[in-house]
């Protein structure tokens, strides 16, 4: 529907007359070239990375790069890959994993209540132009996705021409939800249209600014792609092993294992002495794919059926992250041996067993655990939230722990939900990044708080407007 809009035409020079005082460095602002494109960002929350290669197989985003791998966070979950993701545009680590979450501080469960849903508790949501912020959009958003979707759309669209900003960052949540309850086939329809709308906006811009439009598309982890059973008796193990499940830690023994939503990832909160009487206990749980849990400064322990591993992980003078080292001498549990010779034989390895965390970064993005070790490492010392955990646990593929009226909804809403993520498994971790500019495009997978780094520099980048005569502008009708 046409409306006024401001027109978008010239980049700002920071500190020009006129500029926005706001504006960013000269380098990032400035260009010699009025025809440079501006870029639109959109989020597909939840969107992994098969979609996408099944739509450019059908045709859509025809002449772009292929799509590369988004190795996501762990867990691999909206509100950690998130603030990951938005970490160049001034993300702050979340308060936990997920909006109810155990606060150590507090010593008690917080949020996640309809009433508190409006409550900051992630700093991503501030960092995007179109996001979702209330309880009634996110009932919107499991109730009807696909045109929840599309609405989000729409609304990134309109303020691309109303915004005089050259950078817009755009999540369209609901896509998620629509993966989760109605599966595979409904994402892919609903991305080969959001091509064609892509297609069409593009023109549009370009018709009535004069300038190109660059897109960039990603997603912050992936999805499962099997109906979904609930996780049972992992309370009841943390109890065999002589654990207090508790709301509050008191006594020796205690345990808080909160729960949100329908996940495949679990955390518990308890004194570190606890931590490996803990994570053994849910090692053995049929629905328990690994634990990881601290063991002592910069080193962790990783348990699965397959076995145990140490990780140590050190910062080297001079170099940039971190060297680990994957001793498997008691078992391989995320199958990395055969990995780590790999790494060996091309001289990456260190006599006393490290190696940088690029290097496991390129040998592991195709094995069934993506980067698993810097990954986990993260998880448990707080990179991305502040109440981290004692214990986090990943759960075999098809499986799920969470809030027992999730489950019950998903069956009022047509039957068991249809996948669910946050696992450190390659299904749940693989989102895509996908680009029309190939200077943007990675040649290798990017890890999700690298992937929009490069663009960060041009955020708060304006167009310049001359005055009040040159606005105006209106978005063309018929899209």
């Amino acid at each position: 529907m046409p409306q006024p809009r401001l027109i978008c035409v010239w980049i700002a020079i920071a500190l020009a007359a006129g500029a926005v005082a706001a504006a960013g460095p000269p380098d990032a602002c400035s260009t010699s070239d009025p025809a440079a494109p501006r870029t639109l960002v959109l989020a597909l929350d939840g969107v992994p990375l098969r979609t996408i290669q099944a739509a450019k197989a059908r045709g859509a985003f025809a002449g772009w790069p292929e799509p590369q791998a988004l190795v996501s966070t762990f867990p691999s979950i909206t509100n950690v890959a998130f603030t990951a993701i938005m970490q160049p545009f001034g993300a702050t680590p979340a308060g936990g994993y997920e909006v109810q979450h155990f606060d150590r501080e507090r010593n008690a469960v917080v949020g996640g209540t309809p009433f508190g849903y409006h409550e900051r508790l992630y700093a991503w949501r501030d960092a995007f132009d179109v996001t979702s912020r209330t309880f009634k959009s996110k009932i919107k958003t499991y109730t009807r996705p696909r045109q929840a979707s599309f609405d989000e759309f729409e609304e990134a669209a309109d303020m691309l021409f109303a915004s005089r900003k050259e950078l817009l960052l755009a999540h369209l949540g609901a896509v998620d939800a629509l993966i989760h309850l109605r599966g595979d086939d409904a994402s892919l329809k609903l991305v080969l249209e959001l091509d064609r709308r892509v297609r069409a906006l593009k023109h549009e811009h370009l018709i009535a600014t004069g300038r190109p439009l660059r897109v960039v598309l990603l997603s912050d982890h992936g999805n499962s792609a099997v109906k979904i059973r609930k996780a049972e008796g992992l309370r009841k193990a943390l109890r065999g092993a002589g654990l207090r499940v508790v709301e509050h830690l008191e006594a020796p023994g205690d345990v808080v294992a909160p729960t949100f939503g329908l996940v495949s990832y679990g955390a518990l909160f308890t004194f570190a002495e606890n931590a490996a009487v803990a994570g053994e206990a849910l090692a053995r749980n049929r629905a328990v794919d690994l634990a990881a849990w601290l063991s002592g400064p910069d080193e962790m322990i990783v348990l699965s059926s397959a076995g145990r591993a140490v990780v140590r992980w050190r910062q080297d003078m001079g170099r940039a992250g971190w060297s680990i080292s994957y001793d498997a001498a008691e078992g391989d549990p995320l199958g990395f041996r055969p990995l780590l010779e790999q790494i060996a034989s091309r001289g990456q390895l260190s006599d006393d067993g490290f190696a940088q965390e690029d290097d496991w970064f390129r040998a592991t993005t195709a094995s069934g655990y993506p980067d698993a070790l810097r990954r986990l490492i993260h998880s448990l010392t707080g990179t991305w939230v502040e109440n981290y955990a004692t214990v986090i646990f990943s759960l075999e593929d098809g499986f799920a722990w969470g809030w027992t009226a999730g489950h019950v909804s998903s069956r009022l809403s047509g039957g068991r939900l249809e996948g669910t993520h946050g696992g450190l498994d390659a299904v749940s971790s693989l989102g895509f990044f996908l680009t029309d500019d190939p200077a943007l495009q990675p040649s290798f997978a990017v890890r999700s708080d690298q992937a929009l780094a490069p663009l960060a520099g041009s955020r708060e980048c304006f167009v310049a407007v001359g005055g009040e005569d040159q606005h105006g502008a209106h978005r063309p009708a018929g899209m």
